[in-house]
Order: C-alpha cells, then sequence, then structure tokens
C-alpha cells in the first residue's frame, strides 16, 4: 500500500510563500488581462483568447485541483437534472467550473424574454438581444459574451461571477433592471471584482 507523503515544515512554508507570491502576481495582473471570448452559443467547446502583459500567471489552485480535470461527469447522461444550461443552477464549485470551461455555456440569446417583463413608471421592459451588445465610442458593436440569461429566473448573469463568486448584482441574484441595464452592466465590467474572475476563468479554460 502506498504510503502518503509528508514533506517537511521548511516545504511547507516554502509552498506558503510560494502560494502568497502566486497571489499577488494574480492580482497585479487583473488590469493587464484582456479576455476576448470567442464563444459560439451552438457548440459544445468554449475558446478564449487573452492578451497579457506577463504570460507567467498561473493559477494559485492548480496543484489542488488537477486531479480534478480529468473527472468531469457529465450531468447530461447522469440522473441529474441540472445540465448546466440555466446559469440559475451554476454553483462555485469545481465540478461545475470544470464542466464550463471543457464544454461552454450557452448565453440563452434566442431564448423567449416575454417573461422577463419588468413594469416601470413610464411602461414595460423587457430583456432583450440588444443588451448583450456593448456600443464602442467608434461605433463598433461587440458582443459580450460573459453575458448568459437564466431561463428560469429571467434575470441575467455574468458568467465568470457566477461560477467564482461575486457579491456585486450580476454574480449574485442577477440583473433584471431592463431600464438601467447597459449603465449596470458597463459599471460591472469594469469592477476588480469582474476582472479577478474573468482571470480565473482565462485560467480554467487554458487548463
Amino acid at each position: 500500500m502506498d504510503q502518503k507523503r509528508h514533506i517537511s515544515g521548511a516545504q511547507a512554508r516554502k509552498r506558503a510563500i510560494d502560494k502568497k507570491e502566486k497571489e499577488a502576481i494574480l492580482l497585479k495582473s487583473s488590469n493587464d488581462i484582456t479576455i476576448t471570448n470567442n464563444c459560439s452559443t451552438t457548440s459544445t467547446s468554449i475558446q478564449c483568447t487573452a492578451s497579457s502583459s506577463d504570460q507567467s500567471v498561473v493559477d494559485i489552485n492548480e496543484e489542488s485541483e488537477k486531479s480534478e480535470l480529468n473527472v468531469i461527469p457529465n450531468p447530461l447522461t447522469q440522473n441529474n437534472t441540472n445540465n448546466f444550461k440555466d446559469p440559475a443552477d451554476w454553483t462555485n464549485s469545481n465540478i461545475c467550473r470544470n464542466y464550463i470551461a471543457k464544454f461552454g455555456y450557452d448565453q440563452n440569446i434566442d431564448a423567449d424574454f416575454t417573461s422577463s417583463k419588468r413594469t416601470y413608471s413610464d411602461y414595460d421592459r423587457y430583456c432583450s438581444k440588444s443588451i448583450f451588445t456593448k456600443n464602442r465610442k467608434n461605433g463598433e458593436n461587440v458582443s459580450q459574451k460573459w453575458l448568459v440569461y437564466s431561463i428560469s429566473k429571467f434575470v441575467l448573469f455574468c458568467a465568470p461571477c457566477k461560477l467564482f463568486g461575486c457579491s456585486i448584482q450580476l454574480g449574485d441574484a442577477g440583473l433584471n433592471d431592463w431600464k438601467n441595464g447597459h449603465f449596470v452592466i458597463s459599471r460591472h465590467e469594469n469592477s476588480l471584482a469582474h476582472k479577478n474572475n474573468k482571470i480565473l476563468m482565462f485560467l480554467k479554460i487554458r487548463l
């Protein structure tokens, strides 16, 4: 029977120092990495490209998670009603993160938005396809692939923040303020929590 490998106190302290250094590198790089998700919502894979001033950034949990990366249960083949199509069902677990990293996710951009109705003093508003697109000052329209619509809660979520945890609206309860949707999304996109979670998601896909 194989015996567990024990490490010395010096090795344990060295690993703790290395972990802190990796965490510092990760946070420092939050403003340097921009992820462009070239994802097809009808595909079974997700592909992303990124530019970074420091390509040496590594996942601080890489060693502890490697053993789980090759064991990704497919909920579509199990007695499990959660098929990860709806972000409201996503959890902050490695099983969910690994599955999304391997197979991608559907933004549900073609969903029926009728049930997303929210009544304001002037008139009713709904989620629409236009909210998945950002209009830049130069007139260019950019698809925001990190947004995903919940077909059960009728709200919008941020995929990276939903997977890796975030107390901001798009990573927690979801967004359904369609009147101020573009403003809220822009503010979320520029938040530190969102930038850090984009890095974590990129690293998860990269592994």
